[in-house]
């Protein structure tokens, strides 16, 4: 009975894969009546891909180097876990992926003043790419390009005026008006206006209405301070603002776009298309509804749109999507997110109803460059998140109308410019159990990963240059709630990751809060159990490993110039507030360099349980650790005080201010072992070991070492060595 049952198995799985069909699409040489069964016979449109039915094992093919405009993709169907069905590209292995693009060109530019030239979309040769093909209604764009390259919203300040971009604030007369000298003349109604209210935060208003340099909104402003004064804001999203080439301004009103042109009427300009006033569903790429499984999304180019890239659709019944691979996709310029895997699950099979991301996705090998609000914005659970490259994320001069994508009221929107953002809704159902492994993290406005939920591992990722935009993050921040029994966010795994460059932007905040606010490592908020093991941090202004009322472990880090802002809190490796307690600090090596800079920082000493076998050094400075909030004492004074770290290293050497820190980190960021050779420099090691010739690091390692001859030293390069 049971070889009967397999071969009936063996036979049906045959059946499927037989019956499975292959179709092409080719915008270039396609047409919508044809089969699609073949490359002579493509489909031209996507609109005809959303209209077929396909089933198990089916793959549908798009034309490598074609591009399809205005048209977004809308996976309905689910295979099999034999069977999968295959959204991809043809011919195999091509480079140049097909395009689904989310802007059209915009023609006829006629002079408006000056430099300045307008073109209307209700001009006929506009309107048929602007304009719903339902209603006609033209909702108009929030991005510009021109010859592929995304323009600049015209803004005031311009970028590195005044402060970096920023103007300040001179008064705050009401929760509903601010008063700036600086402003230049003019009618700014209708203006928005994007306030830096703290170094976590930039709030949106929309101007009702102007008289000097007062602007006044519909909606209450709150700055952290209580007041409004002195904080820092840009406005955009007015023709006033426009006086550098490529500065652009779209009037919703009028439907009429203004280009800044300094090389006469512009050409090869293209819009995002605005196809919907609900956002949050809208993508170049869809998944469902319903609820897929068993679906593979690989080697897509997705560009330019006014929303998000690839993105779950908003609200399912049942359950989110399984089992899904995406892979191999380049995902740019989206004024929202380029990933974002959520969806709000009603009449749910398990658990309670909420936003959810799915699980067993495989994203694999995918670039995210240039998102404006979120780089990866998840609720997976039970996924792989390998090989993928997210980069200038949430960067100010990027930014529309939209800002960081907080809207125009509330003054709450802390974690938009993330990189990649893991969150929980039911923490029984929704991010956990994910695996982030072999990412390049590079130029986010805010973290570069955001962790929200349970048993997530981070490993063996390259960060650098996080925080770009706005302060108080880190490379990698995890964030709880409530209390340590009731938190999400616990057992949390962050390994053997290099992190280096993390500057903690400040700029448009009040004096008080003006220190680059920059970390390595941010474990904060009621985090329980998150094991920091082996990582590299290097240059960070205010911290490099930081546990705030939270608990884990901190075993054989390096962390190296962290704290380089050297204003209070700076340190290599801290622990502060109530009930935060790192178990273990075993096997660091915590370097500093700057004068006022902590190796080691805490409240108390009962911060750390057990601390020992570590390497301590300050070659700078010999009070480098602090205990009592600010008290700096000795590392003798510190053993003797706290009992800790009896069998631990410290400055073997000194260094007067000003003298060159002739210390040198080597890492490796592949996969396999790397050699490096030193040429003719001799270095010792924290243990005074001889090193020469040449360096070989296993995969996602480093060292520090000293170097012996100081002639040899190169300042411009010897910080750091990749």
């Amino acid at each position: 009975m049971m070889k009967h049952l397999l071969t009936l198995t063996i036979l049906f799985m045959l059946a499927t894969h037989a019956l499975a069909v292959d179709y092409y699409v080719s915008s270039s040489q396609g047409n919508d009546a044809n089969t699609g069964q073949n490359q002579n016979t493509a489909f031209r449109t996507i609109e005809k891909v959303n209209s077929m039915t396909f089933a198990a094992g089916d793959r549908i093919l798009f034309k490598c180097g074609d591009t399809w405009k205005n048209e977004a993709l809308v996976i309905r169907h689910s295979g099999t876990a034999s069977a999968p069905i295959t959204f991809g590209s043809y011919p195999p292995g091509c480079a140049d992926k097909p395009v689904i693009s989310g802007s059209a060109p915009i023609t006829g530019w006629t002079s408006h003043s000056g430099n300045i030239y307008v073109a209307d979309l209700s001009r006929p040769a506009n309107q048929v790419h602007f304009s719903k093909t339902d209603t006609g209604q033209i909702l108009g764009i929030n991005q510009l390009f021109r010859n592929g390259i995304r323009l600049m919203l015209g803004r005031w300040p311009n970028p590195g005026a005044m402060d970096n971009g920023y103007s300040t604030i001179d008064g705050y007369p009401s929760a509903t008006s601010i008063v700036d000298h600086q402003l230049p003349a003019g009618d700014w109604q209708g203006a928005a206006v994007h306030i830096k209210s703290m170094r976590w935060l930039i709030i949106n208003r929309i101007v009702s209405s102007s008289s000097g340099g007062t602007l006044n909104f519909s909606e209450t402003t709150t700055c952290f301070s209580g007041t409004c004064a002195g904080w820092g804001y840009f406005v955009n999203h007015h023709l006033n603002t426009l006086d550098l080439d490529g500065e652009w301004f779209y009037d919703e009103t009028a439907k009429k776009i203004y280009l800044f042109s300094s090389s006469g009427p512009p050409l090869g300009i293209e819009g995002s298309v605005i196809t919907s006033e609900s956002p949050n569903n809208k993508g170049c790429i869809i998944l469902g509804p319903p609820f897929l499984d068993h679906v593979t999304i690989d080697n897509f180019e997705l560009k330019n749109g006014f929303s998000h890239g690839l993105t779950s659709t908003g609200s399912m019944r049942g359950r989110a999507h399984g089992h899904i691979t995406i892979q191999n996709m380049l995902i740019r310029d989206m004024d929202s997110t380029g990933m974002r895997l959520i969806s709000y699950i009603w009449s749910a099979e398990q658990g309670e109803e909420g936003h959810r991301g799915g699980f067993d996705f495989n994203v694999l090998d995918n670039t995210v460059d240039g998102a404006n609000h979120f780089g990866i914005d998840t609720f997976t659970r039970d996924s792989q998140y390998i090989g993928n490259t997210v980069k200038n994320i949430g960067l100010i001069n990027n930014l529309g109308k939209s800002g960081l994508g907080c809207g125009f009221s509330g003054n709450s929107c802390t974690e938009n410019g993330d990189g990649i953002r893991i969150r929980s809704w039911d923490p029984d159902q929704a991010g956990f159990n994910n695996l982030f492994q072999y990412n390049i993290i590079e130029k986010t406005g805010y973290n570069g990963m955001d962790i929200f939920g349970a048993r997530n591992t981070v490993k063996n990722n390259l960060f650098t240059r996080a925080c770009f935009t706005k302060g108080d993050c880190g490379a990698i921040r995890t964030f709880g709630q409530s209390s340590l029994a009731a938190t999400p966010v616990h057992t949390i795994t962050i390994q053997d990751n290099i992190i280096h460059d993390i500057p903690g932007n400040t700029d448009g905040t009040i004096a008080e809060y003006r220190s680059r606010f920059g970390m390595g490592i941010y474990v904060d908020h009621y985090s329980r159990d998150v094991d920091v093991i082996g990582n590299t941090v290097v240059n960070t202004t205010i911290t490099g490993i930081y546990f705030g009322r939270s608990t884990g472990t901190a075993t054989d880090n390096l962390v190296y110039n962290c704290g380089n802002n050297g204003d209070a809190y700076s340190s290599s490796l801290s622990a502060y507030g109530t009930p935060a307690l790192v178990s273990e600090v075993t096997g660091n090596t915590v370097y500093a360099l700057n004068e006022k800079a902590w190796t080691l920082g805490m409240d108390t000493p009962a911060r750390f349980a057990v601390c020992d076998h570590n390497r301590i050094f300050h070659p700078y400075v010999d009070d480098h650790i602090t205990y009592q909030k600010w008290d700096r004492t000795t590392f003798t004074n510190w053993q003797t005080l706290s009992g800790h770290d009896p069998h631990s290293a410290t400055n073997w050497f000194s260094l007067n201010p000003g003298d060159p820190p002739l210390s040198r980190v080597f890492w490796n960021t592949t996969q396999g072992k790397k050699t490096i050779p030193l040429g003719h420099a001799v270095y010792q090691d924290l243990d005074q070991n001889r090193v020469a010739g040449s360096l070989t690091l296993d995969p996602y390692t480093s060292t520090l070492l000293i170097l012996t001859d100081r002639k040899l030293y190169v300042p411009s390069t010897f910080l750091l060595l990749n």
